[in-house]
């Protein structure tokens, strides 16, 4: 970017203005101004959803513009936003489609008791004043008091004259792992908290934890700000990579939402950030590099190493945090590339001590699953793609206010349920699953993945339209829609689903071939995250994605990410089990797996009806 020229973006219709520098693009701007924006494909010009108009400044159309708008857009002044260079002062409308809204955020999740064991410790010291000829230094005074040795900290020795000063007759001290990290005067009855993190690649979720009680406070989520530069982790490593300043940017983001999540969760508990001692974070391997400020470069290259498969323990302030910037902080260890602290997040909170064949199962724009049997584990991660997260669908969208969530057939006419219970505006991930599901059993699409290609009059082929590789399914018509443009299901997207399901299910394959376990062997199968809980496990079985395993069997788990996450915080023995089980795991690396790269091509078909 050229610090030289700054110029005037001004964002419509919420008459936001902001100068940024020349050559920076509109989607930096909307962030800066505070706007976020959906951009699916990353900004690559390739999806083009991220549609704005413009007022003034406009410039001829980009040969991806040219490709993504039709003639009449374009003449009115639509453009894409993530190929719009700031070289002028701009005037942009922002359509509903391009916000970043309120998600569905899966925030519970399936956990266990454990022993409470933070290591966070408060002492209350009787501390009077020193006698006469008592040569003692003030801080062994301290710990003949406690009667045993205390590992000051820098802030804690700076802090223990003015504490001495208050003459209040009690001190407190609070240790972290046996080290003092704050001396205050008086007893403090308040009890120490801290919070745990899943950092996801779409979403962030915070709890806040009585760390002596270890019952949750608070919590609070949001989408991760990070999508403004990338649906998917590859945008963000290309992102990393490519950019000047791009893992400042990324993980300037990232700290900044933590911040903003902790001082919410605290004013929800009705606390203070500064009462925060320990926090503990999970995330995929390229989150956690970004949340620790580390180029995540050789993630996106053979042989997709990290910089570490380690956990990593700083204060907050050396992650760039603000708010509870003395806190110790933790990011869990990787498994692998491509496995990281999330998986392991999930086994602590449901699989940390197996007796049984069991599979989680963690589906979003990375697959990520774990088999175990007989006291062995293996584990593999799979690219996906943003499709479950209605990203690179033609009216897919995020799971929010106007996303079609659940799909029917009653009396041979669709039933529609719609998140908020508002017009429907797009698709998400499990309104998506159920559409193919419904069409694989009325016939409507046979197991190749082609439309019928034939008129039809009544029923469901009645929604039918286009020829060929433009054939297309209407779930809502432009009056009932929100956007006032019809919901189309099209070939596009159900060959975008095919690729999803395929590389989902040919993991899950591979694994199970592995162990040599069949089907019927898998006594529980655990589906872990957002789209996992909400997805119908019946539509998630028709279409391929999951194998026929009995529905009993299948347990919707929730966030057990941000559940495992939370057992690491409130117990020392949890997260030297999570550093235990990630060496564990046997890795699958699909790249040059057989039986992946044979069942990639054979789950591209629908299971017959």
């Amino acid at each position: 970017m050229s610090e030289a020229e700054r110029y005037e973006v001004r964002f419509e219709p919420d008459g936001v203005a902001i100068d940024v520098p020349g050559g920076a693009n509109l989607p930096f701007a909307a962030v800066q101004a505070g706007l976020p924006m959906e951009l699916p494909c990353g900004g690559m010009g390739q999806c083009g959803q991220c549609r704005v108009e413009v007022i003034r400044g406009i410039r001829p159309p980009t040969p991806d513009e040219e490709r993504c708008l039709t003639a009449n857009q374009l003449k009115s002044g639509v453009r894409l936003a993530c190929r719009q260079k700031v070289t002028r002062d701009l005037t942009v409308t922002l359509g509903d489609q391009v916000r970043s809204r309120a998600n569905q955020i899966m925030v519970g999740g399936e956990s266990r008791a454990v022993q409470l064991d933070a290591g966070v410790e408060r002492l209350v010291l009787p501390l009077g004043k020193a006698p006469l000829g008592d040569e003692r230094d003030d801080w062994t005074r301290l710990e003949q008091l406690a009667g045993r040795p205390l590992r000051p900290s820098l802030a804690a020795l700076r802090q223990l004259p003015t504490a001495l000063a208050a003459e209040t007759g009690e001190v407190t001290a609070t240790l972290v792992d046996d080290r003092v990290v704050r001396l205050e005067a008086g007893a403090v009855a308040r009890p120490p908290l801290g919070y745990a993190v899943d950092i996801g690649t779409t979403t962030v979720v915070l709890y806040l934890l009585d760390l002596t009680s270890g019952a949750e406070l608070a919590h609070a989520a949001m989408l991760n700000p990070q999508v403004a530069y990338g649906d998917d982790v590859i945008a963000r490593i290309h992102h990393a990579g490519v950019e000047a300043k791009g893992v400042e940017t990324l993980h300037r983001e990232i700290r900044v939402a933590l911040d903003q999540l902790l001082r919410q969760a605290c004013e929800q508990a009705g606390r203070s950030p500064s009462d925060v001692f320990r926090g503990t974070i999970v995330g995929n391997a390229t989150m956690t590099h970004l949340f620790c400020g580390l180029n995540p470069r050789g993630l996106g290259i053979a042989p997709f190493a990290p910089v570490t498969h380690e956990s990593v323990t700083a204060p907050a302030s050396e992650f760039g945090l603000r708010a509870a910037a003395e806190a110790t902080v933790t990011v869990l260890p990787n498994i692998a590339g491509f496995l990281g602290s999330d998986t392991v997040g999930v086994l602590l909170a449901v699989m940390a001590q197996p007796e049984q064949t069991c599979l989680a199962v963690d589906i979003g724009t990375n697959g990520e699953m774990v088999l175990y049997h007989n006291g062995q584990w293996w584990g593999c991660s799979a690219a996906a793609g943003p499709a479950f997260e209605g990203a690179r669908i033609g009216c897919g969208m995020r799971g929010a206010a106007g996303a079609i969530c659940r799909i029917d057939v009653v009396d041979e006419q669709l039933n529609l349920a719609v998140i908020d219970e508002v017009a429907p505006r797009g698709l998400c991930g499990s309104g998506l699953l159920d559409a193919i599901a419904v069409l694989l059993e009325a016939g409507v699409l046979d197991d190749t993945g082609r439309f019928d290609e034939a008129d039809h009059d009544a029923g469901l082929g009645a929604r039918l339209s286009g020829d060929g590789p433009r054939r297309r399914f209407r779930l809502a018509s432009a009056a009932e829609s929100a956007t006032g443009d019809a919901l189309y299901l099209t070939a596009g997207d159900i060959r975008e689903v095919q690729l999803a399901k395929s590389s989902i299910r040919a993991s899950i394959e591979a694994l199970l071939a592995r162990a040599g376990v069949g089907y019927d062997d898998v006594q529980k199968v655990y589906l872990a995250g957002g789209f996992g809980s909400f997805l119908r496990v019946p539509s998630a079985v028709r279409i391929g994605l999951l194998p026929p395993f009995p529905p009993d069997r299948i347990k919707a788990v929730g966030n057990a990410a941000g559940a495992g996450a939370r057992l690491a915080l409130i117990s020392r023995a949890e997260l030297q089990r999570a550093a235990e089980l990630a060496r564990q795991i046997d890795v699958l690396y699909l790249a040059s797996d057989l039986v992946y790269q044979m069942q990639f091509m054979e789950q591209m078909v629908f299971p017959g009806g």
